[in-house]
């Protein structure tokens, strides 16, 4: 991986150029625990939403890796210290469950096991025959 990096805020035409340009947008999720209490609504809508859309438009340009930056609030409170990574994702707030679902998408997406609707060409992908999918999710710890 090359070139510049770039922080910015975008919609579902804007990562369209972004990817034709070949920038590969990276979508930033809200990321305050105690927050996503409060407005669970806008949590979900911003951190799955975006999720589904960057994939969505991965999709349609061909792209099929990518590096999601999760978080260890996946496991919510955990059993054991440290957190071996068999530890089953139970996530306590809103924010860690919309990271939990982030990875169950790109889990079944590298699985062959989502459907996948392309606004821009209106086509409807079913991935099961598409192996090329390839994902890694980092879990940060403070």
């Amino acid at each position: 991986m090359g070139g510049n990096s770039y922080c910015c805020e975008f919609g579902w035409h804007q990562m369209n150029k972004l990817i034709d340009q070949s920038i590969t947008p990276v979508s930033q999720a809200y990321k305050a625990v105690g927050e996503s209490t409060e407005i669970p609504l806008t949590y979900y809508a911003n951190n799955v939403g975006a999720t589904v859309s960057l994939l969505q438009i991965m999709a349609d340009y061909g792209c099929s890796r990518i590096v999601y930056s999760s978080s260890a609030t996946v496991y919510g409170t955990p059993p054991i210290i440290p957190i071996p990574e068999t530890t089953r994702l139970q996530a306590d707030s809103p924010y860690g469950k919309t990271k939990v679902m982030a990875e169950t998408i790109i889990d079944d997406l590298c699985h062959g096991r989502l459907f996948l609707f392309s606004l821009e060409s209106s086509h409807l992908y079913w991935l099961l025959a598409d192996k090329t999918w390839r994902a890694i999710s980092l879990r940060y710890f403070k």
